[in-house]
């Protein structure tokens, strides 16, 4: 019996499922040669949220414009401003402490 495969683009919804999953394929490999530092079944589940909201942050600029962007993260959270440093943002300088575990870092890209 054949069973129907469906192909569709995965959104930030499916993190989790697709986290769970990676961990669970790797599993094996992990198991064998150890690698904990490598081995995407100990990727953090943030870090397979940052692979999805990448191109939707460069489909955003495709549809309204690639220029003169702006944005704040938290300082503290290094894989947000990973993902926009790599999709081509760069600090302007400003910081905001938010509290005494919070910073607010700003971003432009022209």
């Amino acid at each position: 019996m054949k069973r129907a495969v469906t192909l569709r683009r995965a959104v930030s919804a499916d993190c989790k499922q697709l986290w769970a999953m990676q961990k669970t394929a790797f599993a094996p490999l992990l198991e064998r040669y150890r690698d904990y530092d490598l081995n995407p079944a100990c990727e953090p589940c943030e870090r397979v949220a940052e692979r999805l909201a990448q191109p939707a942050i460069l489909a955003a600029e495709q549809i309204h414009g690639a220029e003169h962007w702006a944005l704040s993260t938290i300082l503290q959270e290094t894989g947000n401003c990973y993902l926009y440093e790599k999709t081509g943002y760069h600090r302007t300088g400003r910081t905001d402490t938010v509290n005494a575990h919070m910073t607010l870092v700003y971003y432009e890209k022209d």
